[in-house]
């Protein structure tokens, strides 16, 4: 069973509402990034707002956060709506939504019937890391979702026998920050080295979650694409040259209905395969995870350039989101992965 129109238009307004104010405000601050000061309470705030998943069933997120329980049961479009809304403002802090939802997800009773662990490589060290235990983000061939108010973290390792997983405590594990960084500033990642434990036994990566970590990327990254266009949409309007705004510049014109064209594309493409059910579902999610992935860079690099050389400069945060997009291409799966995995289906 779905949810209702009105029901996912409340959702959209509420993380709407709650990203012009509280992410724009600590984004548009001096600094490169924004003021990652405040980053902290403000996850604090989409907690209690009920954006953010746990673990917990007392957590106003439990059900109807990003990745809660109730997408198991009516679908994956309010997640989507909201991470949409989130990274127009901020990627960052979108990908702690969805790190902090999947790492809640991981630890359902329907997906683990027991304890899953997977062994890796004694010292290999993992590019992933969390913040203050609620998120948690991915690099290298890794994931790494550490769900909120949960001591521990949760790893998705990809195998010759597909993708596997390990539940791990914050005692067993060693992290350091990793720095300096690129894009995505405003979700912390760490050094994160997981110990061999030839006790348990590897378990297969649930696909639901695998499916859901897709769309979920796919969704940070069109967020981010119509931040842009947006933002460049507003310059062009303001900025005057020849005696008349940007935006009546028919070069200017088709690189906005370019960039709004890819973007957009994804966004319709992204709705479509959230539909989905089935086996199918999931070879939607690799191929679009492939194509539209690179398709809100490119979006985003047009956007930037119709600000010309200003669109490099901190002032007008073009530079953060294309920083963002690029960083998203650099979260597992990589396409050449997924690709791979695309070519060994039948």
């Amino acid at each position: 069973m779905s949810l209702d129109r009105e029901t996912l238009a409340a959702f959209t307004h509420l993380a709407r509402t709650f990203a012009q104010k509280d992410v724009r405000s600590m984004v548009g601050q001096e600094t490169r990034d924004g003021d990652l000061s405040l980053l902290p309470a403000l996850l604090e705030k989409a907690e209690d707002a009920g954006l953010m998943a746990s673990p917990s069933p007392d957590h106003p997120g439990y059900d109807y956060g990003v990745w809660g329980r109730a997408c198991l049961t009516e679908g994956s479009t309010a997640s989507i709506l909201i991470l949409e809304e989130m990274a127009r403002e901020c990627a960052g802090v979108a990908l702690c939504l969805h790190a902090a939802g999947l790492g809640a997800l991981a630890l359902e009773e329907p997906l683990f019937k027991r304890p899953a662990w997977v062994l890796f490589p004694r010292e290999e060290r993992l590019s992933r890391g969390f913040l203050e235990g609620k998120v948690s983000l991915q690099q290298g061939s890794f994931s790494v979702f550490a769900p909120p108010g949960w001591d521990g973290l949760v790893a998705f390792y990809p195998s010759p026998e597909g993708w596997q997983i390990h539940v791990a405590s914050r005692d067993e594990v060693h992290s350091e920050p990793l720095t300096p960084r690129t894009g995505l500033v405003a979700a912390d990642i760490f050094q994160v080295e997981l110990p061999l434990d030839g006790s348990k036994g590897a378990r297969e990566y649930p696909k639901g979650l695998f499916h859901r970590h897709l769309l979920g990327l796919t969704a940070i990254a069109v967020g981010n694409a119509l931040g842009a266009v947006n933002a460049a949409r507003e310059y062009a309007a303001q900025r005057y040259q020849g005696g008349a705004t940007i935006g009546n510049h028919d070069a200017v014109r088709r690189l906005l209905g370019r960039a709004t064209a890819c973007a957009e594309a994804v966004r319709g493409q992204l709705h479509l395969v959230v539909q989905e059910e089935g086996s199918d579902a999931l070879v939607s999610a690799m191929a679009l995870a492939v194509r539209g992935l690179e398709g809100c860079w490119r979006a985003t690099s047009d956007a930037l350039q119709v600000l010309g050389g200003y669109g490099y400069m901190e002032d007008y945060r073009l530079e953060k989101r294309l920083r963002d997009a690029m960083a998203l291409r650099c979260i597992p799966p990589f396409s050449r992965d997924l690709l791979l995995m695309l070519g060994e289906m039948e």
